[in-house]
């Protein structure tokens, strides 16, 4: 007797080959909340214009002003800490403008919108007026001239703005300190051709050591002037006063 195996046979499907199917419709729901971004998408450092990020072949990492506000940095090199590839050096006892090394190289190349500020005796700038803080890494800081090898740092200053606007601010912390700040803004004409922008501190502070302390006071007006449509004039100025213990 032989037993011939059987083949089992597909089942096949009633429905046509095209047929499609149609899926419920899935609805998702929420709601968007704006977070500030540190994302910067134009750039002053890498051409001495305004230029695209993207159209910069230069390596520059940038500080913006959201970073400054998030994270307390009221002096320059509180922010300079967040730059990689970026050390703080001798500051002269908490009186000068520190020394940095930008890529192990030492440098004092500091600007502010393009004019350097590194020459003679100057207080440690503070973070009220500034916008945001680039840094211009390797050869290409011969931008500016003279410059050392690992780059430049530059400062941008706020601008003023056609909106009026009035802001002010209050910080307490350990050992004393105090900061009192006040930004303010708006046209000064009623074309609005002619704008302002004004920056003040007052600040004090002591030291977790005896008969340390000091103060700074900080006065920073911006006008600007739209002459015609194609030239624009602005004059800024700056006054800083800082008076603080010889604290190594």
């Amino acid at each position: 007797m032989t037993a011939i195996p059987a083949c089992a046979q597909p089942a096949q499907s009633s429905a046509p080959a095209d047929a499609t199917i149609q899926l419920d419709p899935i609805t998702v729901e929420g709601t968007f909340t704006a977070t500030p971004s540190y994302r910067v998408e134009e750039l002053y450092s890498g051409s001495k214009t305004i230029t695209p990020r993207r159209d910069l072949p230069q390596q520059v990492d940038v500080v913006p002003r959201e970073v400054l506000r998030d994270t307390a940095a009221t002096r320059v090199e509180r922010a300079l800490d967040y730059v990689p590839g970026i050390a703080k050096q001798n500051d002269f006892g908490n009186q000068n403008l520190a020394l940095y090394s930008v890529r192990g190289f030492a440098t004092q190349d500091i600007f502010q919108n393009g004019f350097t500020i590194a020459r003679g005796y100057n207080g440690a700038p503070v973070t009220q007026n500034v916008q945001s803080i680039e840094v211009l890494k390797g050869p290409s800081g011969a931008l500016y001239g003279r410059s050392d090898p690992g780059g430049t740092i530059n400062i941008l200053t706020k601008q003023p703005v056609a909106l009026p606007f009035v802001e002010m601010g209050t910080l307490f912390g350990s050992f004393g300190t105090a900061r009192t700040t006040v930004d303010a803004g708006g046209p000064l004409t009623q074309d609005g051709s002619v704008l302002y922008r004004f920056n003040g501190v007052l600040a004090r502070q002591d030291s977790f050591r005896d008969y340390v302390d000091g103060d700074r006071v900080l006065a920073a007006p911006v006008v600007s002037w739209q002459v015609t449509p194609d030239t624009k004039l602005t004059v800024e100025a700056q006054y800083l006063r800082n008076r603080a213990t010889f604290d190594c």
